[in-house]
């Protein structure tokens, strides 16, 4: 019988068929599988057919081939099937192993309310309430520009409680994703976090609407405070993508600037260039810094733009964030290239694939998938995205400013 892969589901972007990774395959930085000709009604087909001869069968039986072809699919069928389990999207079992390689317990429903500790802070975070409860010296500094003296009348968006009381016991969960720093379980009712390698982060656990969360803590070691405000406010960052999610805002992995009046978002893996790219913008007065690592994009709630960029606390190594909330004027999608720079446009699918991928929401399940899916998709035909082929050197960024001229110019009817 056949398995397929409880980590990939297929999805049709632009009339393209694709089986894209959500949970551990995306820790494991598995790569989004492009189905061509058949292949999508063939990963279908898997899920009800025990062997390849049942496969062929049900094709014959519903006309999709004829008998007399069947050596020949059976030939191309046999090289799919071979290519979908050398990237481990499909294994082939006896029909007597019923396992998926994830383990499942009965679900535990947490009381949050169990776990209260004084009122360390209001925070107004992209247009969230989040209400933090704890020891003052449990939180960084970098909050600091989103304090606010009142939630209002109305409750948190996001309440967070850290505490040191030890957690409940529980029976388990389900395994989503698990790597050496995370590891995620679904819980039903609440997602339990796991912190492998921290020695200040004992487990954590979040509405499923992301609107409590409780961490619990190693007593701080005395010295430890930098240490413990540098791992909880990381730790609240996750709490708050699982909220920010449910209002239709999703982060980013981009550096930030403005320029014109608009920010435009340059996304790329680490180490690509993103800050040396941003950094020659601002040292040539062209623009202002607004984050160096990452950016949340929400529904632009006034005219003029269909989205905006609204400032978080939360931007890696650079140090660099706002408050301020900027309409959204693009992405561009930076790669190294040794021979020169170029900007270039991407077919709708490419422009949603891999922005989608650039996400750091989390795509645990299926349904999260789902929705970074349908907010990329819509994202990408509101707003330009880009691909520009770069050096280190500054005439990079005064190509793209160029592009980006030319853009607005013709939007607007005005030269820049």
């Amino acid at each position: 019988m056949f398995l397929r892969s409880s980590c990939y589901t297929a999805v049709t972007l632009n009339g393209n068929d694709y089986l894209l990774p959500f949970g551990q395959a995306i820790v494991d930085q598995d790569r989004a599988y492009r189905l061509s000709g058949s292949g999508r009604e063939l990963w279908e087909r898997l899920a009800d057919a025990p062997s390849r001869e049942a496969l062929l069968d049900g094709l014959i039986r519903d006309g999709e081939i004829s008998p007399a072809d069947r050596q020949t699919v059976q030939e191309e069928t046999d090289s799919w099937i071979s290519d979908l389990t050398a990237k481990r999207l499909l294994r082939e079992v006896p029909d007597t192993d019923e396992g998926t390689g994830r383990r499942t317990f009965q679900d535990s429903a947490e009381d949050f309310d169990r776990f209260r500790e004084p009122s360390a802070g209001i925070l107004h975070i992209a247009g969230l309430t989040v209400a933090l409860e704890g020891s003052p010296g449990c939180f960084s500094g970098d909050f600091r520009a989103f304090a606010t003296k009142s939630a209002g009348t109305d409750r948190p968006n996001l309440q967070i409680t850290v505490t040191p009381a030890p957690p409940r016991p529980h029976p388990g969960a389900t395994v989503l994703l698990e790597n050496e720093e995370l590891c995620v379980m679904d819980e039903e009712e609440t997602w339990r976090i796991l912190y492998p390698s921290s020695s200040v982060l004992r487990m954590a656990r979040v509405s499923r609407d992301g609107a409590r969360a409780v961490l619990h803590i190693q007593a701080p070691a005395p010295g430890n405070k930098k240490k413990l405000q540098y791992e909880v406010f990381h730790a609240c960052r996750l709490f708050f993508l699982i909220r920010a999610r449910r209002d239709g805002c999703f982060v980013l992995h981009s550096a930030s600037i403005l320029y014109r009046n608009r920010a435009w978002l340059f996304s790329a893996p680490s180490g690509t260039g993103k800050s040396t790219h941003t950094a020659h913008w601002v040292k040539r007065g062209w623009a202002e810094m607004l984050n160096g690592d990452l950016n949340l994009i929400a529904p632009a709630e006034s005219g003029g733009s269909s989205y905006e960029v609204r400032g978080i606390p939360w931007c890696g190594t650079s140090g660099i964030a706002t408050t301020k909330t900027v309409p959204l004027g693009g992405i561009i999608l930076l790669r190294r290239s040794p021979n020169g720079e170029k900007v270039t446009s991407l077919p709708p699918d490419d422009k949603q694939l891999k922005t989608m991928q650039r996400l750091i929401t989390p795509s645990w399940t299926q349904e999260q998938l789902t929705d970074c899916l349908l907010f990329t998709g819509a994202l990408t035909k509101a707003v330009p995205v880009w691909q520009l082929s770069c050096t280190a050197s500054p005439s990079s960024a005064s190509v793209m400013k160029a592009a980006i001229d030319a853009y607005l110019d013709l939007k607007t009817g005005h030269r820049s």
